[in-house]
């Protein structure tokens, strides 16, 4: 391989946040009313670290969903009729602008390939074959993991497959998905911190958690996820959580 083609192998743009979060960043700015707003008064409204809020912003130029130049995001034409649209749940015609927009995209357009070749494939599985496909050399699960899944969920969202808990399929899932196609990346002593930080509450907005238990929130996601396959934590919106009662009885 030259080094030319490396180099532009390293430099591909990977997306590290799925859709939910996609959809999060344009309607937080559209209720706001706000076509471009600065990255830092973004993070204060969704309540986020800006180093959080940066891991989203390549995903969405890459989209051609927003532009990043001295610390201001500036939403696309195809960004603000995203953002309505999911404004008013018309996820129909974001899907146009996302099945459109996924060409651009060296590492979207890999991931639709594997499912082509696939038909069904896991997010770890994704995430391995992007780093070798685009020489990152990621070594942590958590980051192989949480690239695979937001490829996967994007290339779900455009009309390309079905997304469900860490599997992507070109057929609707006939049956729940099951922990087994995780390696959990979580111990015992840490989940039954996580759980404890969430007992007594109705729900839990995921910034408590983080501040309580003094965690990186993208690996909170990640634990998150292994407590709701295991059902022992429902997801109720993009940024709380609660327990189940097998959640409470585990307690």
């Amino acid at each position: 391989m030259s080094q030319n083609v490396e180099h532009v192998q390293k430099s591909t743009v990977v997306p590290y946040v799925g859709i939910e979060r996609i959809i999060e960043i344009l309607q937080t700015m559209y209720k706001n009313n706000m076509k471009e707003q600065s990255l830092e008064n973004i993070a204060k409204s969704l309540e986020c670290g800006l180093s959080n809020l940066n891991n989203v912003t390549p995903t969405l130029t890459i989209l051609g969903l927003g532009e990043v130049r001295k610390g201001i995001l500036k939403l696309t034409p195809d960004g603000l009729v995203c953002a309505d649209a999911f404004l008013h749940n018309d996820h129909e015609k974001a899907k146009v602008v996302f099945k459109k927009n996924i060409e651009k995209s060296e590492a979207l357009l890999f991931t639709k390939s594997l499912l082509e070749a696939r038909s069904t494939i896991s997010g770890d599985e994704i995430g391995n074959a992007l780093s070798d496909r685009f020489n990152k050399g990621w070594k942590s699960l958590q980051t192989i993991r949480n690239f695979g899944n937001s490829c996967a969920s994007i290339i779900a969202f455009a009309g390309f497959g079905y997304y469900s808990e860490g599997i992507l399929s070109n057929k609707p899932p006939t049956i729940k998905v099951t922990s087994s196609f995780y390696s959990p990346s979580i111990g015992y002593n840490p989940m039954m911190n996580l759980l404890k930080s969430l007992h007594g509450f109705e729900r839990v907005n995921i910034k408590d958690i983080v501040k309580k238990l003094q965690v990186n929130e993208a690996n909170l996601y990640t634990d998150l996820t292994i407590c709701t396959i295991l059902n022992l934590v429902e997801k109720e919106t993009a940024k709380t959580y609660k327990l189940t009662d097998n959640g409470r009885q585990l307690i």
